[in-house]
């Protein structure tokens, strides 16, 4: 059946400065059987004395199959906008195996690679269309009766600006549906236009509602 979260950050100021930063993201989850489905999606934007100065989205989509208690097939799909980093669309279709390494109520890990193909248009108006692979790692360990963390790693290559990015997160439960998220995130960039840094850093807090 269906699971899922949402989660919901919003910081806001005025004075001497007025800014705004509102972060949302979400996840929902479909099992059927030896099918899982996957569907992820996130935004962020933030003004300064009323200039944007950040707007990000992106949504996913990832099926796999068992084929045994460990081994399954996995498709994934997924598409990023940044209008302020280097690359403006970051899309990616592919697939291939994975394993769970570790399969058990309080801790969990599985881990999957594929080829697949991937279009990349940077800031400058140059796009280009490559062979590309994603190697992920998904983790998730139980640290108390209402504690958890998870961290998400993944490795996207192409030609164009290979990328690595890692959520690491901590999750503290309110009550059933209610929970807190406390989020660092790393993207790295291989080849970002001038001007652009490669690493970028965000450390978030966020509401999440789950069902």
């Amino acid at each position: 059946g269906w699971s899922g979260s949402f989660g919901l950050g919003l910081v806001a100021t005025s004075g001497n400065t007025d800014t705004g930063d509102l972060t949302l993201a979400g996840r929902m989850q479909y099992g059927a059987g030896a099918w899982n489905h996957t569907i992820g999606f996130g935004g962020e934007f933030a003004e300064d004395n009323g200039v944007r100065n950040k707007e990000e989205a992106f949504v996913s989509y990832d099926v796999n199959r068992l084929l045994d208690q460990r081994l399954y097939i996995f498709g994934l799909g997924s598409l990023t906008y940044d209008n302020f980093g280097t690359n403006e669309w970051d899309a990616f279709i592919g697939g291939g195996p994975g394993y769970r390494v570790i399969a058990q109520q309080e801790i969990a890990w599985r881990v999957q690679a594929g080829p697949g193909l991937r279009y990349v248009r940077d800031q400058a108006g140059e796009d280009s269309t490559d062979l590309g692979a994603i190697a992920s790692s998904r983790f998730f360990r139980s640290l108390t009766d209402t504690a958890t963390l998870t961290n998400d790693a993944d490795i996207l290559w192409s030609e164009t600006d290979p990328r690595i990015r890692n959520d690491l997160g901590v999750n503290f439960r309110m009550s059933d549906q209610l929970s807190t998220r406390v989020s660092y995130r790393t993207d790295w960039n291989s080849d970002p236009l001038p001007g652009f840094r490669k690493t970028d850093n965000r450390l978030g807090v966020s509401l999440v509602v789950g069902f």
